[in-house]
């Protein structure tokens, strides 16, 4: 396999691996963010969790960029 080829099919991995992690993120971000906005208000508990969803999403998006922008840089 040349060089050109593996560059190739890892840039397809990555745009794959980004996707399919960041849009079912994206999903959960969204849910919390309509219990957040929903009309019946949340108890603390809830609050907590929703708030811990919304963390960690966040967290997991950012190791995401972050894993994106180092493979990118190695590239170039």
């Amino acid at each position: 396999m040349s060089r050109r080829e593996s560059d190739a099919g890892l840039s397809q991995l990555l745009r794959t691996f980004e996707h399919d992690l960041k849009n079912p993120v994206g999903n959960i971000l969204g849910y919390a963010s309509l219990l957040r906005e929903d009309e019946s208000p949340l108890t603390a508990d809830q609050a907590d969790v929703v708030h811990r969803i919304e963390q960690n999403c966040e967290t997991i998006l950012a190791v995401l960029q972050q894993f994106v922008t180092t493979v990118k840089a190695r590239d170039d």
